[in-house]
């Protein structure tokens, strides 16, 4: 019988651990977005969540998007998380959210407690009339998908409030139970560890 010799059995192997490194490196690129100081996300969230229910959320922006309008809509409602949310862009409501893509235009929301001058730097808020309720911000790099940054940035703004509202907690959120039941009928618990 003949036997493979083991270093070229390994070889594929070793290229399909490659090429997943590879794929989560390439996932992973890119700067991540940071709140400012003085953002209240569970604000914002709250103020998201009612103003969703009242129809679509007006989207305004300062600058030139990297992206086309339908886009740049389909990628805010793809940042949201845990709630449906459509966008618009017509409209001057004053719970919205706003982008600002060009460091000279006006303070994001007309807040000027959120000025920024860094000229590569994009923020992204929701606002109450003239008040930034969160904001984030990103440096835009040259290898920077524009899709990914503006639902990255608006998951940053208003992130999901599941676990505040209906999450256990328990010991900093480490444990939690689970129940699940089997395919012979039986059901099963268990404990998991987060990190």
């Amino acid at each position: 019988m003949y036997r493979r010799p083991r270093f070229v059995a390994s070889l594929p192997a070793k290229g399909a651990l490659a090429g997943v490194l590879a794929l989560v490196a390439g996932c992973a690129a890119g700067p991540r977005p940071s709140l400012e100081p003085g953002s209240s996300v569970l604000e914002a969230r709250q103020l998201l969540v009612d103003t969703a229910a009242e129809g679509p959320v007006l989207v305004t922006w300062t600058g030139n998007p990297p992206l086309s309008e339908p886009s740049l809509l389909a990628a805010v409602e793809r940042g949201v998380t845990g709630l449906r949310v459509e966008t618009t862009t017509k409209g001057t409501a004053a719970r919205r959210f706003d982008f600002r893509f060009d460091p000279t235009g006006p303070a994001i929301c007309g807040d000027a407690a959120f000025a920024s001058t860094t000229p590569s730097r994009v923020q992204a808020a929701f606002c109450d009339g003239e008040r930034a309720v969160s904001v984030a911000s990103v440096e835009m790099t040259g290898n920077t998908d524009p899709e990914r940054l503006i639902w990255q940035l608006t998951g940053r703004v208003v992130p999901d409030d599941y676990e505040e509202n209906y999450g256990f907690g328990w010991f900093g959120n480490m444990f939690s139970i689970g129940v699940g039941a089997g395919s012979g009928g039986g059901v099963g618990g268990g404990i998991g560890v987060g990190f």
